[in-house]
């Protein structure tokens, strides 16, 4: 098992309840990168039949979170945008795959694009992780 696996592991070891509730699974996740799929659900859905847009971005977060401890620097999010590019529908697959971009001492650059099954792009998310001195494992 590599470090960010063990990692991931850890970190599934407190999520595990949230991640549960929203039918979260981590698919990878390797050094600065990570995959979490969810599949929308009927009590997922807005009035209009979509996925709430609150739900996508915590999917997506999550992602950003385990991309960006994967190399064993806890830390927490300084800011974080997302930009919907299409609805997630009733049965939707989606994958949240994230990728850290820069890495600045003490921040980290991340992206998480969202997509269904189909390969069409949900959601782009964005976020500045500030990591604290401490290590995970």
């Amino acid at each position: 098992m590599t470090q960010a696996e063990e990692i991931g592991r850890k970190l599934q070891s407190v999520d595990g309840p949230l991640m549960g509730l929203l039918g979260m699974e981590l698919v990878s996740i390797v050094a600065g990168k990570a995959t979490i799929q969810m599949t929308v659900r009927e009590d997922m859905l807005n009035g209009g039949g979509a996925c709430q847009g609150g739900l996508i971005f915590a999917l997506a977060d999550q992602a950003f979170a385990y991309a960006c401890m994967s190399g064993n620097q806890l830390g927490v999010t300084l800011s974080a945008d997302v930009v919907f590019n299409n609805p997630a529908r009733l049965g939707d697959l989606l994958s949240a795959d994230a990728t850290v971009l820069i890495e600045g001492g003490r921040t980290a650059t991340c992206d998480v694009v969202v997509r269904n099954q189909a390969d069409t792009t949900i959601a782009h998310f964005r976020g500045v992780h500030y990591r604290i001195k401490q290590t995970l494992l």
